[in-house]
């Protein structure tokens, strides 16, 4: 009898490559002239404070607290290698988000925030026709 148990899809890429993906995969329906028929994939960017990987149930937390975080990460993509550049949140945001580091971006200390004219993931997807 064949297993019918969902088979959780985990594909691993860096910070780099998601922004890639994610604004590439917006950017495909907006090239052809059935932009306005062709339907965008839904992109949900889920960042926490203070989470760490070991209280989140898809990272092998036991019991889990987190069954819907559980469930996005069954049906969509999950990072299980990645560094942080800083050891404060703006910072790593600012970097995640970016895609350059911070003392590039601007966002290198706590409550700080980009230097003018740097763009992030947010940006790029409003031109899109994507809402935050």
């Amino acid at each position: 009898m064949p297993d019918k148990r969902r088979r959780i899809r985990i594909l691993t890429v860096d910070r780099r490559q998601f922004l890639t993906l994610a604004a590439g995969s917006a950017l495909l329906p907006t090239v052809s002239r059935a932009a306005t028929t062709t339907k965008r994939p839904n992109i949900l960017v889920f960042m926490a404070d203070d989470q760490y990987r070991a209280s989140v149930g898809c990272y092998g937390a036991s019991p889990s607290h987190t069954p819907n975080i559980d469930r996005f990460a069954e049906s969509g993509m999950r990072f299980n290698e990645c560094f942080t550049p800083s050891s404060i949140c703006t910072p790593n945001r600012g970097a995640f988000l970016s895609g350059m580091m911070p003392l590039k971006n601007g966002a290198h200390a706590n409550h700080s925030g980009f230097y003018d004219g740097v763009r992030s993931l947010p940006n790029f997807m409003k031109d899109l026709g994507y809402r935050a």
